[in-house]
């Protein structure tokens, strides 16, 4: 039940709370697991998909499109939201995944940042071949995940959902108790790895599997649970906890992309025991939790009288009513401007020229750099830190390097290039133009006979910062572009 309403006094029945794996990113802790014996190796339901020297697990279910892509709470991995993942699967495509060193994923490079984490997921998704843009689903930790992947590849997110998601500034405002339970913890699944090496784990100490609904994959709980690289992995994380919730505090927001928030009133009935002060760890927690819903000028917020923390385990009817929420919301934008275009006003077509001296110098320049394949000069006129998308072919460049090793192979396999502004207006920082490009590919390139030329045009973004550009955003119409070149397959 979708409720905007101010947050109402928790009902007095209450269901009772398991804290399992520190699942919570907001303090990640909670009893050190363990277990006597270590079960055969479970097979991986889904693939194991390199993602620069080590693979992730990724286990994908249902058709259509946008796929929704689920990451778990700290400690957490696929198989604590296959019950969700199936549910939602019934709609549209599903994926859930485990994070480097949890579940089926194999260990990963340090520090576990969310901001390594994020870049992990987005060559994880490239590599698996899934065609952007997502849904992003980001549980406690996760939420951290979503929003850095959003920030990063913006025009691959179409929607997100955050449920009882992480907030960069959770540890300055929640009760100090709160943060003290970090390094505690983390030590203590240093010591829960070592014992699992020596093969002393206390038996006993493994929460029940949560899901007794879900039997089969009881024993794949088991078998994580007695992995030594399973407590190093949790560890890792929340070692590096501070460090990921200063990485997401500079990311933007999601603009008017559809967002749904799932909070529950009593959150830290989950932290029972762990000495955390429930009443005003709460009251901070509904703060922030309504700031994550002003992220987006779309944003809902999902209310859940019964749950808490754990929100896929105690309330998952509400987990995927908001995913589904999402889901409509995305495809009902795109029945009204198609993934890959920009609704553009019949009064934007043939822009007016209302721009200025250092605007048309930067346009000027770019087109005479285009026209003689200068690559430095081309990157030369960009800051150093400075972001492009091209919105219609789902690509994403965030600095110099890349954007010089994009152009490069561009360039090589042009035999002639133009670009050309042929109106624009300037709005604050930012510059609308209307873009043309045309030039001819070596047929090599493209697998041809013959060389091929083309020509096609659309709308750009530039976000000029004293007299750089700081961020390009194309929206062109490849596809036309696609077209006049031909695919391979054709040759």
């Amino acid at each position: 039940m979708i409720m905007a309403a101010k947050p109402s006094k928790p009902r007095t029945r209450s269901r009772r709370a398991i804290l399992p794996l520190a699942t919570a990113a907001l303090v990640f802790a909670g009893p050190v697991p363990a277990q006597d014996s270590a079960p055969d190796q479970i097979p991986a339901p889904g693939r194991l998909i390199d993602v620069g020297g080590h693979r992730l697990h990724l286990h994908c279910l249902g058709e259509r499109g946008p796929t929704v892509v689920i990451d778990a709470g700290a400690g957490g991995w696929s198989i604590f939201y296959r019950g969700i993942q199936e549910r939602v699967a019934a709609e549209t495509t599903t994926c859930a995944y485990d994070r480097a060193g949890l579940g089926w994923s194999e260990p990963g490079p340090a520090p576990r940042t969310s901001a390594r984490m994020a870049a992990e997921l987005h060559a994880l998704l490239d590599g698996a071949g899934l065609e952007p843009p997502f849904v992003l689903v980001g549980h406690s930790l996760g939420g951290y995940t979503a929003r850095l992947f959003a920030d990063r590849y913006p025009a691959e997110v179409a929607g997100v959902v955050l449920a009882e998601s992480a907030h960069e500034e959770q540890w300055e405002r929640l009760p100090r108790q709160a943060r003290d339970l970090v390094p505690a913890a983390a030590e203590g699944y240093r010591g829960a790895a070592q014992a699992a090496r020596a093969g002393v784990l206390p038996p006993g100490s493994v929460p029940p599997w949560p899901f007794p609904e879900q039997a089969e994959l009881r024993a794949a709980y088991d078998a994580e649970m007695a992995s030594p690289e399973t407590y190093e992995a949790m560890a890792a994380e929340m070692a590096a906890s501070i460090e990921s919730a200063a990485d997401v505090a500079g990311t933007g927001d999601l603009g008017g992309r559809p967002l749904a928030v799932v909070t529950a009133r009593n959150s830290f009935a989950a932290f029972e025991g762990t000495g955390i002060p429930i009443a005003p760890a709460n009251e901070a927690w509904l703060a922030m939790q309504a700031e994550l819903v002003r992220l987006s000028t779309a944003g809902v917020q999902f209310w859940s009288d019964d749950g808490n923390h754990n929100i896929h385990r105690t309330d998952p009817d509400l987990v995927v009513e908001a995913i589904l929420h999402a889901v409509r919301a995305v495809r009902k934008t795109a029945r009204v401007d198609p993934p890959g275009t920009m609704p553009t006003p019949e009064s934007l077509r043939v822009l007016p020229r209302t721009s200025d001296p250092a605007t048309d110098r930067i346009l000027a320049e770019l087109e005479v750099v285009y026209a003689e394949k200068d690559v430095e000069g081309f990157v030369g006129l960009f800051t150093d830190d400075f972001t492009q998308v091209d919105v219609n072919r789902r690509v994403h460049v965030r600095g110099k390097d890349d954007w010089r090793r994009q152009t490069e192979g561009i360039n090589a396999a042009h035999r002639e290039m133009r670009r050309a502004h042929h109106g624009r207006v300037r709005v604050d920082d930012w510059v609308i133009a209307e873009i043309e490009w045309w030039g001819t590919v070596d047929g090599a390139a493209l697998a041809a006979p013959d060389d091929r030329s083309y020509r096609y045009s659309g709308i750009g973004l530039l976000e000029i910062d004293d007299g750089k550009i700081a961020r390009q955003i194309l929206y062109a119409d490849h596809r036309t572009l696609e077209e006049q070149l031909g695919s391979r397959s054709e040759q």
